[in-house]
């Protein structure tokens, strides 16, 4: 009787571990060390849905900003919730609606903020938000690329709207971001300044723009007096105010640093806060460029996702430097 009675309930648990999956999910805002490993629920695509199978995914301050709870007057999002919107994995169910893209497609994209992420090891997403994955690209690359790099093009492409000829500075040009913004610039045909520290002169050297600034040392800074049209800033305040003095009248900064921006004069220069925004076709191109040798991305670390907390902690210790990744999902 004992055996007979237990078996619909290891029938149930089995049925439950079926249906879970691991995942980082945070359940009250703090430090790297709130990040948790756990099992929660394989999520349902809706109608224009698609449930991704997680190959990789990539960390970027939005993650702190998120887990940290910086960001909570802006997505007041329900706790808990999985963070991580860069994935690059392959489809493996489609909801109602679904005909672009098909079970067993590799897949990348931008997921939404406002949804669970994918430090899992499933993510459901609409499938407008997600481009195929070029077939000669590594997982690990696609999910490097979604949020930076389209964060580096539409600040030029879409806030600047850059023009041949227009003298930009890139601050913080070795960064993802940053990198991607060097890119577009200089297809757009601008003439782009690369700012960073003075120990990274020789670094930058490699991005191919057509000059470069040390954004610390004050000398070099003060040459470039009024000589700029716009800035791209991903440095954030304290790096970005002694640049201001570089820019001509009524030129522009652009920033992606959501904290506090220093001062400045209205009516000499405009300072303009951009959020990202998903764009399947354009991020589809960016790929292209990186597959094509066009672009490089920054330096990978690969972390496995149970290994979540030591990426915030070393991203929180300069890692902007270099991309990180979560796979073994």
């Amino acid at each position: 009787m004992a055996l007979t009675a237990s078996l619909p309930q290891q029938l149930s648990e089995e049925n439950q571990k079926a249906n879970t999956m691991k995942a980082i999910r945070i359940h009250e805002y703090g430090g790297p060390e709130y990040l948790r490993f756990e099992d929660c629920p394989i999520p349902t695509p809706a109608a224009g849905q698609v449930l991704v199978k997680v190959e990789a995914c990539g960390v970027n301050p939005v993650d702190a900003w998120f887990r940290s709870g910086h960001l909570k007057a802006h997505f007041a999002r329900p706790l808990p919730f999985i963070p991580g919107w860069e994935v690059a994995g392959t489809i493996v169910e489609t909801g109602v609606g679904v005909t672009r893209l098909t079970v067993g497609e590799r897949v990348f994209g931008m997921l939404n903020f406002a949804a669970d992420g994918a430090y899992a090891e499933y993510v459901v997403t609409d499938a407008s938000r997600l481009s195929p994955i070029p077939s000669n690209m590594t997982s690990v690359d696609a999910a490097a690329l979604p949020i930076a790099g389209l964060t580096g093009v539409q600040l030029v492409e879409t806030v600047l709207d850059c023009r041949p000829g227009d003298r930009i500075l890139i601050a913080g040009a070795l960064g993802a971001v940053g990198r991607a913004a060097v890119h577009a610039a200089q297809l757009r045909g601008a003439r782009v300044i690369a700012g960073v520290r003075k120990n990274r002169l020789a670094e930058a050297r490699q991005l191919g723009a057509d000059d470069y600034l040390a954004i610390d040392d004050p000398d070099a800074v003060a040459q470039l007096a009024g000589a700029i049209q716009s800035i791209v800033d991903t440095v954030g305040p304290a790096a970005l105010a002694p640049l201001y003095g570089t820019v001509a009248p009524g030129g522009k900064i652009v920033t992606v640093v959501p904290l506090p921006t220093a001062p400045a004069d209205p009516d000499r220069l405009a300072i303009e806060r951009h959020s990202v925004k998903p764009d399947p076709d354009r991020l589809a191109k960016l790929a292209e460029d990186v597959v094509g040798g066009k672009f490089a991305l920054p330096d990978i670390n690969v972390l496995a996702l149970s290994d979540a907390e030591n990426a915030h902690s070393l991203m929180a210790k300069g890692g902007l430097r270099r991309k990180f990744v979560l796979t073994d999902c």
